[in-house]
């Protein structure tokens, strides 16, 4: 498979699994243009993790994850570049700041040591409680015992989700209309 092809496919999932997440969708700018704002925000996550962290595809190609490495990220002319695209054309001017308040909240709450953070676990709908999310969980585990992962979600369904991997719900935190539950769980 083609880097271009693992790219597509990974957000045709992304897109697939969190296009009706309101938590996701607060972050684009709601108007004719919301589908292509969504789409480069997706693009924004892709490119990060590719190079700031790991990326996995299920061999059936219908789950995917996107995880950051807290000891990869750096500040480079590219990562610049999409500062500026996610400002100007996805989140909007206007609302910058206040997504910039939350996305500071957030962070503020993962580990000042060295961690992964899971940005973003997806599974096709059609594919959804088939035991694909739980495959891809393992597979993430598996291969990073020794770190600490991080990862947070609005969606209550998801709670006991991650409870039955270890991860300990630390902290919930209220911002504009949505709960972020804060995940950890400690290296083995």
């Amino acid at each position: 498979m083609t880097k271009n092809n693992k790219k597509e496919i990974v957000l045709s999932i992304l897109f697939e699994s969190f296009y009706d997440n309101p938590a996701t969708m607060n972050v684009v700018k709601q108007d004719f243009k919301k589908i292509k704002r969504y789409k480069l925000l997706l693009e924004y996550s892709y490119f990060l993790c590719s190079k700031f962290g790991k990326l996995y595809l299920s061999e059936d190609n219908c789950s995917c994850a996107l995880i950051l490495d807290s000891e990869q990220k750096k500040v480079t002319l590219k990562l610049v570049h999409w500062y500026f695209v996610l400002a100007f054309n996805v989140i909007g001017t206007s609302r910058v700041k206040s997504i910039l308040k939350r996305l500071q909240t957030l962070n503020s709450k993962r580990p000042k040591t060295s961690h992964l953070y899971i940005w973003y676990i997806g599974v096709k709908k059609s594919k959804q409680k088939n035991g694909l999310g739980t495959q891809l969980m393992e597979q993430i585990l598996q291969d990073n015992p020794s770190r600490i992962i991080c990862l947070e979600t609005t969606k209550k369904e998801l709670l006991t989700f991650y409870e039955k991997f270890d991860f300990k719900l630390t902290e919930q935190i209220q911002i504009a209309t949505f709960t972020f539950s804060l995940f950890r769980r400690q290296a083995i």
